[in-house]
């Protein structure tokens, strides 16, 4: 998968990409990133993460957009700064695409190079392999569910992973489009299965056994 990306990503000229999830209490959670590390570094020092105009505008729009559109976000003060640090390392400018997930989860696909020359069907095309590349992920992590011998269900793991962002089973109900007997019914056999006592220790688990990131 992240052969794939990349060489889609050169493809059209970008030299680095990221894909995140939006967690809880407005965290990012980055699961692949071939960006820069000197730029990895200072992003997480300067913690540009709370003042990146892309991340606070993927988080609210649905449609794929450009960073050069980005740079006067009047939400960002510091946006001139974050895109102003990420040119000087050849970042000059990029595409995100946020995607909405098939287990309730929402996620962004982020592309950067020297510059973003993309058509408006690039952008979708590259919404299209983001949510592949998303949902691919938790393929992945099911798949080590079974090698570890532990089988949970995707509804099982998907409400695990609702639990551990603080959300109750009625917020995860809603998530998932389930009723709130469900959601507990999931959780409930998600936590025998690990051998746990409690909802909190089943996500205790279920982060130690990698089952959720």
């Amino acid at each position: 998968m992240k052969r794939a990306l990349r060489h889609a990503a050169r493809h059209l000229g970008f030299t680095a990409y990221a894909l995140a999830d939006f967690a809880a209490e407005r965290k990012v959670v980055f699961l692949l990133n071939e960006f820069p590390h000197s730029y990895v570094e200072i992003y997480r020092q300067r913690r540009y993460i709370e003042h990146d105009p892309i991340v606070q505008r993927a988080r609210r729009c649905w449609r794929p957009f450009t960073w050069s559109a980005t740079a006067d976000d009047p939400s960002s003060p510091r946006a001139g700064e974050v895109l102003g640090e990420a040119a000087q390392h050849g970042l000059a400018d990029g595409i995100c695409v946020p995607v909405q997930c098939f287990n309730g989860r929402r996620a962004f696909l982020t592309l950067a190079g020297p510059s973003a020359a993309v058509s408006e069907h690039d952008l979708w095309l590259f919404q299209l392999i983001a949510l592949h590349a998303r949902n691919r992920l938790s393929d992945v992590e099911a798949e080590r569910l079974q090698a570890d011998g532990t089988k949970l269900s995707g509804r099982e793991a998907d409400c695990l992973r609702w639990a551990a962002e603080g959300k109750t089973s009625w917020e995860i109900a809603q998530i998932l489009a389930i009723s709130q007997h469900t959601a507990d019914w999931y959780l409930n056999t998600a936590a025998r299965k690990l051998k746990a006592t409690n909802r909190i220790q089943a996500v205790a688990e279920a982060f130690r056994r990698g089952i959720i990131n």
